[in-house]
């Protein structure tokens, strides 16, 4: 087995960060994004639209998810949370059970809610 070069070994480790920060660059963009869910008839009665959106609160974050009818609004809620910057960088609810997960290559946010003591729901927002 060939033994690897101090320089080699220099190298990989500086690859290794600039692909971690360029990630982590990319998901702290996509807080910026607005995400938005929709459900078409054939799920239910009803179009639902569901919209996620995210706003800087001094160093932690505020969630805001919006659900309409049609065009009106039947759903507020918003939620503080803090920012994790491990894997893809996600936002964890501060005293609860929300996680809000990024993929900025796929323009998705994965929100994750065991709020309801029964299940855990996953909900797919596709980046506007």
């Amino acid at each position: 087995m060939k033994k690897q070069s101090l320089w080699s070994k220099i190298g990989s480790i500086l690859l290794i960060a600039k692909a971690y920060s360029r990630q982590h660059a990319d998901s702290l963009a996509a807080l910026e994004k607005v995400y938005i869910k929709r459900r078409p008839r054939e799920d239910c009665r009803e179009e639902t639209v569901s919209t996620l959106s995210i706003s800087r609160f001094g160093s932690v974050f505020k969630v805001h998810q919006k659900s309409y009818l049609y065009d009106d609004l039947v759903k507020e809620e918003t939620w503080m949370a803090t920012y994790g910057w491990q894997s893809s960088g996600h936002l964890i609810e501060i005293g609860g059970d929300r996680y809000l997960i990024f993929d900025p290559l796929h323009k998705v946010a994965y929100l994750e809610d065991s709020s309801d003591l029964k299940s855990t729901t996953l909900n797919f927002y596709n980046q506007i």
